[in-house]
């Protein structure tokens, strides 16, 4: 499965995003230790800057443990 399908199955048909990560971001958790790049999707909802979207279980689990550092 592809990054955008897993997507796709995660956010729906209408879902707008990117699977283009912003390299200061990706750069930004590396630094913190995680590998986001093939679990996250950029996701444009309400926001046209956009935001961080986990699409597998382990994407899941990162985001839970940024959330609290």
């Amino acid at each position: 499965m592809t990054k955008g399908e897993a997507a796709l199955n995660t956010l729906g048909e209408n879902a707008n995003f990117d699977c283009a990560l912003p390299q200061h971001w990706v750069d930004e958790m590396r630094h913190k230790g995680f590998d986001v790049r093939p679990h996250f999707v950029w996701f444009y909802g309400d926001s046209i800057w956009g935001e961080p979207m986990p699409i597998t279980e382990q994407g899941q689990t990162m985001a839970d443990q940024m959330g609290s550092l």
